[in-house]
This record gives C-alpha cells, sequence and structure tokens, in this order.
C-alpha cells in the first residue's frame, strides 16, 4: 500500500471517528431568546467604556486556567455607567508571563447580565495592551485589525469588540489607575452557541479539515504575517465541527509581522526553526491543496479587497500615531500586490504548500 493511501485511510478513519459523535446542535437554556439584538455586546463596532477594578495580588496568586477572582466591573451605556457582578482570571501563554497587562477572561453572573449587552455572551477574553509604551495602544488596535480582516474573510471568526479601558490596581497601600484600550473576544462556548457548532479539543489530521477554510485560514495568516500558529497542535488555532465541516477560527496575532510588536519572534511551533529571521518577512505555512481550491480561496481575497480595506479604516480614528496606522495599511496592501502576481503568487504561496 503506498504513503499517499494509507495516509488517506487514516484521515478518513479521523473523520469518521468524529462523524460518530454526537454533535448535537447547542441550545440556550434560558427564556431570554426574545431580547431584542440590539442588547448584544459584539452587536455595536463602538467602543464600550469600561471599568475594571481587582486586587493586583489576587490575580497573580490566586487566579488560574480553572480559578475566577471577584473584580468589579461596570460599562457606559449612554452617560451611565451601569455595574455588574463579574469574575474575572488570568488567561494566556506568552504575554500571560510577559506582558504588564495580564490578559484576562472575564465572566459576568447570569442575574447580572440580564437586560445588559452581556446577556448572550457572558464569558470574553479581554485583551490588554502587552507593554507600557507609546505604541502600546496602537499595536493592540493592529491586533484587533487582523480579527476585522478575518471577519471579512469566512463566516466562522470570534467576535470582537473595542474598549476603551480605566483600570484599577488594588495594592496594599495604593490603587493604579490606567487609561488604555482593550477588546473583548467572543468566548468558544459562545462561537458554538451562536453557530451551532462543537468544538473539538483533540489532534486532527490537517486532511481531515474543510480544504477551503484551511486554506482561507492559512492565506489570511499569510497576508497578516503570522506563522505563530498551528491547526495540528491547536496552538492559537481553534476547531469547530459546523455544518457538516471541521474549520480552523484563528486568534493571537499579536506575534504578526502586521503588528510588528517590539517583543515579536519569528515562531518555532513545535521548536520548528523557520527560514525568516523578521516577523515583517512573510512565510506560508499552509498545507498542501487542490490548485482549483487555492485559486478558489485567491479570488475570494481579492474579491474582498475592498471589504478588507473598510475594516482596516474602521480603526484608524483610534490610532495615535497615524504612521502606525499608514505602516498596518501598506503591510496588507503589499499583501495584496503578491496576489495580484501570478508569478510571486505561486513562487511565494502555491509552491509553498507543506506536505506535513
Amino acid at each position: 500500500m503506498s504513503h499517499r493511501a494509507s495516509r488517506g485511510i487514516f484521515v478518513t478513519v479521523i473523520f469518521l471517528a468524529f462523524a460518530g459523535l454526537e454533535f448535537v446542535r447547542p441550545q440556550s437554556t434560558d427564556d431570554s431568546s426574545s431580547a431584542p439584538s440590539a442588547l448584544f455586546v459584539f452587536d455595536s463596532n463602538e467602543p464600550l467604556g469600561v471599568r475594571l477594578s481587582y486586587v493586583s495580588e489576587e490575580i497573580l496568586k490566586i487566579s488560574n486556567d480553572s480559578t475566577y477572582v471577584g473584580c468589579e466591573l461596570s460599562y457606559l451605556e449612554g452617560d451611565e455607567w451601569k455595574n455588574l457582578e463579574a469574575e474575572i482570571r488570568i488567561r494566556g501563554g506568552f504575554r500571560r508571563t510577559y506582558c504588564f497587562f495580564t490578559p484576562l477572561k472575564l465572566k459576568v453572573s447570569q442575574e447580572s447580565s440580564v437586560g445588559t449587552p452581556f446577556e448572550k455572551d457572558r464569558k470574553a477574553k479581554l485583551v490588554l495592551p502587552c507593554l507600557k509604551s507609546k505604541k502600546a495602544d496602537d499595536n493592540l488596535l493592529k491586533e484587533l485589525m487582523g480579527y476585522k480582516i478575518f471577519e471579512v474573510l469566512s463566516p466562522y471568526h470570534f467576535k470582537t469588540r473595542l474598549l476603551d479601558v480605566e483600570l484599577k490596581w488594588i495594592r496594599k497601600n495604593k490603587t493604579d489607575v490606567h487609561h488604555l484600550m482593550g477588546f473583548m473576544i467572543q468566548d468558544d462556548e459562545s462561537f458554538s452557541r451562536w453557530n451551532e457548532a462543537k468544538e473539538i479539543e483533540r489532534f486532527m489530521d490537517y486532511q481531515a479539515l474543510n480544504e477551503k477554510y484551511r486554506v482561507i485560514n492559512a492565506l489570511f495568516q499569510y497576508m497578516i504575517g503570522n506563522t505563530d500558529f498551528s491547526t495540528v497542535y491547536l496552538h492559537n488555532e481553534k476547531l469547530f465541527y459546523v455544518n457538516d465541516m471541521i474549520v480552523p477560527v484563528p486568534y493571537d496575532f499579536d506575534m504578526s509581522g502586521l503588528v510588528d510588536a517590539s517583543y515579536a519572534v519569528v515562531s518555532q511551533v513545535k521548536n520548528e526553526v523557520l527560514p525568516i529571521d523578521q516577523v515583517t518577512k512573510r512565510l506560508y505555512r499552509g498545507f498542501q491543496a487542490d490548485h482549483q481550491t487555492l485559486e478558489e480561496v485567491r479570488s475570494l481575497f481579492l474579491e474582498k479587497e475592498k471589504e478588507v480595506s473598510a475594516a482596516i479604516e474602521s480603526l484608524k480614528a483610534y490610532f495615535k500615531d497615524p504612521k502606525e496606522y499608514d505602516l498596518a495599511r501598506t503591510y496588507i496592501e503589499g499583501f495584496y500586490e503578491i496576489l495580484k502576481d501570478d508569478k510571486k503568487f505561486s513562487k511565494r504561496i502555491a509552491d509553498k504548500g507543506r506536505k506535513n
């Protein structure tokens, strides 16, 4: 039996194993489904004013991937601040240990959420600037830009919402107050509920994924200059079974060339050394795919160019340094120059598909 044939049997067995599972369409367990959609926190693209206060020592010493600590949370509705009962915990990998502002996971109590924008999305990831620097907020906006671009390219994406944050760290002898930008990311459970999907939390051979959507994901990662991901090892990627197919949904783009953070380094997933030395240099990390699929996805990206441009433009007003915005826009324009050139597309993308 050939290697290709045996590989095909392996993929088929894996897929059938998943097909045999009970992928029950998730149902809402409360009676608030008739609530107007305008309430939902991710329905608006306007920045949401948020005040968050917590004991800094507790978040570092007590909270972990499963343990939450209490916090004071309020959000701005019109001219009025409204309080919520909520908890937070520490999250993340690299940023969890390296960054000055720790990434957080938010959980609003069900009773407190009723009639608020958080009623359908009580859990969310909170992304804050990594470091205290002049570029901190602008780097965060460029990472959010990545989410907004992917939102244009794939119907299967994590929703986001820009935040205007007043952060209070309560210490023994004083309270530190920080004013910064941030954004919320839709929780995995929320994604599953809204999309009637089931999250897959185990190794999957890349050939079990829907080919079109894995190519969309890979080309998007090339677009933003990101190598810090893996659909096989579930590194900065989530896999969902939705509409009878398995699709990848990416997150965490701070190591990308689009953001070009001061701390960013070329990723080495599973210690694989890559042939680039700067995150701003692009390297296609997608797996091999049918030529017709590659051209279909290429056409999709070209058709969506104006919408991608609009997604980038939507964040322009929030940048503190116009040059940082211009750098981000120019970086994406550079991708489209490659995409429109047949020779460059073949040499840098189509011919670079990985076999393993």
